[in-house]
């Protein structure tokens, strides 16, 4: 995780952080052209890159990889739908681990799965995102680790995190800068942090994922 104070962050903030990417959420490689694409950044310069940890790309070598979009929490959802991917490409292909591969991008309201069990107590992440029996867990850690130790690769969203931290800031009455912080020196770990969602999404599609919705 790097820079998460990223100045650029001002400028780029409400546009991406609200951008509907299509009636379902839906972030899909094809939706940019390739001018569209250079405007909005999508393959920055080396010296823009060098910002932000992207060797998670170099790290996309098995055969079968898909990444899944989860702009909200929905039961944990992206989880399920890693595993089973996982369980399908193992009965039908005798495919193991090191063939398949899951890229897990946690953005918009589903970026809060990727903070740890003191950030969802202290700020009350769960009632925030109506997740039941979750008033000082985050139920998904365990889930998140099983996958983890299968290869995948967890993306969070910076714009969302940010957003995240001024609701819980305006609510609590605290700096939002302060909150983004502890937020950050608590992420899951393993967990990368990313420019935005949307960027991690289709930077996947172009390392070869395939794509599903998953939140």
């Amino acid at each position: 995780m790097t820079n998460p104070n990223n100045p650029r962050e001002v400028t780029r903030r409400n546009f991406l952080s609200d951008l509907a990417v299509g009636a379902t959420g839906a972030v899909a490689l094809t939706a940019l052209s390739s001018d569209a694409a250079l405007a909005a950044g999508v393959m920055p310069a080396a010296s823009a890159a060098a910002e932000w940890d992207l060797t998670w790309i170099d790290r996309l070598t098995g055969k079968y990889r898909t990444v899944f979009d989860a702009p909200e929490v929905n039961e944990g959802t992206v989880f399920t739908n890693a595993q089973v991917f996982h369980m399908g490409f193992k009965e039908v292909y005798d495919a193991t681990d090191a063939d398949m591969q899951a890229v897990l991008v946690l953005r918009h309201r589903g970026v809060v799965m990727a903070f740890n069990d003191a950030m969802w107590e202290k700020y009350a992440l769960g009632a925030e995102s109506k997740v039941a029996n979750a008033e000082k867990v985050n139920p998904f850690t365990r889930e998140m680790a099983n996958l983890k130790n299968r290869g995948t690769i967890f993306l969070a969203c910076n714009l969302a995190a940010s957003r995240r931290a001024r609701e819980i800031a305006q609510r609590l009455g605290l700096n939002a800068d302060d909150v983004k912080k502890e937020l950050y020196a608590n992420l899951i770990p393993g967990v990368i942090v990313q420019t935005s969602g949307v960027f991690a999404t289709i930077r996947a599609q172009q390392a070869g994922c395939s794509f599903m919705k998953s939140g």
